[in-house]
């Protein structure tokens, strides 16, 4: 969320600063034009402010998010929709700041001191907060959310508040004194700096606090964390979110080709959202278990979908599930409504023997790997190669005591026996469970401490946090069947 408000406050300026620059060569300020001309000539001013940092600001979700086909949507409707609200904007503003002036000329508010000033400044203020909240609010409706408007409407008008006050400021301190140079006669326009420095201010704070209300009033957001747009955070604000392959899906995700346009949909249902499984394989899979049509999420809930990763926050039920340091260990996952004959972890067939793909086979078994056919409703295609490594790092592949098992993600396949006191965990060659291919696991991730028979998971202040049964933690004693995640990688503690 820091690069989304960091991208509006840099693109706000620089639209604010474009609109400047563009209004200066179109717009007329002489003091000698008509006040018929004068309400031309600042509906004109208002449409060109409007458009750039409507344009600008357009182009913010797409760039944050890596939804290239947002950028000429967000561009265009910016600039329709922030012309027309500058317009308005503006129109309103002066009509406001006529009616606060009390029928005063600005030009004689100097006469009644302090009052006079505080008037004039509050009457601008006023007056700028409008044409900032219209056009904040033109940008959520480039996004076509009501949500997005709201957001958009209550950043802009905090947004154009300061920057009026900026500008009141600028024109106080830069304008003013050279209006006085030019003494009783002079009748040349001298606002140009104030309006650069007001113009862009008004930009600036509109990208700051347009990004802060999205922050703030967020209620659901997802983190990619693997595939093309691995590291985005993408805002949950429409009833229903596809993830797919498509441009156009709201989490877009291109690692895997067996992932259809519109593949899964998270549904916003009475303050809670749901993870609806259309049915074409793959099967979406949270917290390693399969779905079944449809599943509740929590927050930190990690989705699969085929090989891509995706962690779903949510604020409402943050703080019902965040843990202690220290937790109490609790049973694996259970899932109903599965064939006895299909494993609700990886969602392979079993063979004869009762394995499947995420099956640890026996000491000296060489036995070639159980044959992969999908659940009745769809499953994942992977087949492991025979010469598919099983293990990796110091720790290797054993075949006796406590391990862990990849059951998702880049370490898929992989099984490390939990040997020694202190078993180190993270991307670095090093450690005792090496997560070289996972670029999501932090270099020192976590450790496993063998204390009173029993193991015991820490967290190493990873930047991705580890999870254990779909909650983040930061100590944890494991228990036989717990889901255990680094970055994008899931295993099963056996």
């Amino acid at each position: 969320m820091r690069s989304r408000i960091m991208v509006g406050v840099i693109l706000g300026a620089v639209g604010g600063f474009a609109g400047f620059v563009i209004q200066e060569i179109t717009v007329n300020h002489s003091p000698l034009l008509s006040s018929s001309e004068v309400s031309r000539q600042m509906a004109l001013f208002g449409i060109i402010i409007g458009i750039c940092i409507g344009i600008a600001l357009g182009l913010v979700e797409g760039l944050v998010t890596g939804r290239t086909e947002l950028l000429p949507r967000g561009a265009m409707m910016g600039a329709a929709l922030g012309g027309i609200s500058g317009a308005i904007g503006i129109y309103l503003g002066g009509e406001i700041y006529d009616a606060i002036l009390i029928g005063q000329n600005p030009g004689t508010l100097q006469g009644l001191g302090l009052f006079g000033f505080i008037l004039d400044v509050v009457a601008r203020t006023i007056g700028w907060m409008l044409f900032g909240g219209f056009i904040g609010a033109a940008v959520g409706a480039s996004l076509m959310s009501w949500k997005r408007v709201r957001n958009g409407l209550i950043g802009g008008l905090v947004g154009g508040a300061l920057g009026g006050m900026i500008f009141d400021l600028a024109a106080e301190i830069i304008t003013q004194p050279l209006m006085n140079m030019q003494g009783a006669g002079g009748m040349h326009e001298v606002g140009g700096p104030s309006r650069a420095i007001g113009i862009t201010s008004i930009g600036l704070f509109t990208g700051l606090f347009v990004g802060l209300a999205e922050e703030w009033f967020k209620e659901a957001w997802v983190v990619v964390t693997s595939g093309r747009n691995e590291g985005r955070r993408i805002i949950l604000a429409n009833p229903v979110s596809y993830i797919g392959r498509d441009e156009r899906a709201d989490v877009p995700v291109f690692a895997d080709p067996t992932i259809t346009a519109q593949h899964v949909a998270i549904q916003e249902e009475n303050g809670r959202r749901f993870l609806v499984y259309g049915g074409r394989p793959p099967v979406p899979v949270v917290n390693g278990v399969p779905v079944q049509g449809r599943q509740l999420l929590k927050d930190g809930d990690v989705l699969q979908v085929g090989t891509v990763n995706i962690i779903f926050h949510e604020k409402a039920t943050s703080q019902r599930v965040r843990k202690p340091a220290v937790d109490v260990s609790r049973p694996g996952p259970s899932i109903s409504n599965v064939p006895s004959n299909y494993c609700p972890f990886c969602g392979t067939m079993k063979d004869a023997a009762g394995n499947c793909l995420c099956s640890v086979p026996t000491a000296g078994s060489q036995a070639p790997p159980p044959n992969v056919a999908p659940l009745p409703m769809g499953g994942f295609q992977f087949v492991p190669s025979a010469n598919m490594p099983l293990g990796g790092g110091a720790a290797g592949f054993q075949t006796a005591g406590n391990s862990l098992t990849g059951i998702s993600g880049p370490s898929m396949g992989m099984s490390f026996m939990l040997g020694g006191d202190n078993i180190t965990i993270g991307r670095e060659l090093n450690n005792a469970i090496a997560l070289a291919s996972d670029s999501a696991v932090s270099r020192r991730h976590a450790h496993i401490a063998m204390e009173q028979g029993v193991h015991v998971l820490y967290d190493d202040n990873s930047s991705n946090g580890t999870f254990v049964n779909g909650a983040r933690i930061t100590q944890q004693v494991l228990s036989k069947g717990d889901l255990v995640q680094f970055g994008s990688s899931q295993f099963r503690y056996e």
